[in-house]
């Protein structure tokens, strides 16, 4: 396997160490450099380099501020960008990688947009979004069958027809339902089904910016961490998560009820949910943490 280790330190060899693994500068910088001097022509070390690459990790790469052209490298299967806090758009390019199973933004706090591409990653299995709390949507696919036609709070105010919008609705969708508005007609939303782990921790999301997800495709889903976010009941489809093995809510402050859960699941880890009074519907199988619950301390 081909391991392309970047740091955002500069390091100048390009030679292979052990035929396996090559260390380049931060990779912008290399194909900038590479294409200023051989005039849009890449050598072919590096062409060949590109097309075996199988592990890319970018993370602490703090002035990244969009990733490269993924079509470059094809054969990639783990994608790493993890505190790349200058992160604010993945390129639509990362749908041509159709071995990636892997891949993982946690921590980049700046991150505003995931292109809908990720939906073509049919052998995606780890999905990490952790920590990216200022998503303005993530790529999430877009349905045909009709759904409810209103998202709404509960005071129906700042009502927004989609008729009248221009830009396509993925663009707008996350940001409209954590500002608790309104978008008519919009269908259901639905994650890669290849994946087995999703974390969701620390991405500032609320009961309504699940209200349109659905989890009942992902039949193969083991993990799901929903940690220190702003819920107050965990998403209605979870239910149908048949293989769900651990659900993570620690920290979830807000938390106040756990009402049904997946009659497979094994550890829910309710750790730190203060407000949380209330549990049914656990299988009997079911191990839950109720440390620092309001439950646990009546």
């Amino acid at each position: 396997m081909v391991v392309l280790a970047l740091s955002p330190i500069r390091i100048p060899t390009k030679r292979l160490s052990d035929g396996k693994t090559c260390c380049y500068r931060p990779l912008l910088q290399q194909l900038e450099t590479t294409l200023d001097s051989t005039k849009g022509t890449l050598p072919m070390p590096f062409v060949i380099i590109c097309l075996w690459l199988k592990f890319l990790n970018l993370s602490h790469s703090y002035q990244l501020r969009r990733t490269p052209d993924f079509s470059l490298l094809p054969n990639l299967e783990q994608l790493i960008l993890e505190y790349c806090t200058s992160l604010t758009e993945v390129d639509d390019t990362i749908g041509y990688l159709e071995g990636l199973t892997v891949l993982s933004l946690n921590g980049c706090i700046n991150l505003r947009s995931i292109s809908e591409s990720v939906c073509r990653l049919t052998h995606l299995e780890t999905l990490d979004i952790s920590g990216c709390s200022n998503l303005e949507y993530v790529a999430l696919k877009l349905e045909k069958s009709d759904f409810p036609s209103e998202l709404s709070d509960e005071s129906g105010r700042n009502q927004i027809d989609s008729t009248k919008l221009v830009r396509p609705w993925h663009t707008i969708l996350w940001s409209l339902l954590r500002k608790e508005k309104v978008c008519h007609r919009v269908s259901p939303i639905s994650f890669p089904t290849s994946l087995v782990t999703l974390r969701l921790t620390d991405c500032n999301l609320g009961d309504n910016a699940f209200l349109h997800v659905d989890f009942s495709k992902l039949n193969l889903l083991k993990e799901l961490s929903l940690s220190r976010n702003l819920l107050c009941h965990p998403p209605e489809s979870i239910r149908y998560l048949s293989r769900l093995e651990n659900l993570s809510l620690n920290s979830c402050t807000r938390l106040k009820s756990v009402l049904e859960l997946p009659n497979g699941v094994e550890i829910v880890d309710t750790t730190d949910c203060i407000s949380l009074d209330k549990v049914s519907g656990a299988p009997s199988s079911c191990s839950i943490l109720y440390i620092n619950c309001a439950i646990w301390l009546r």
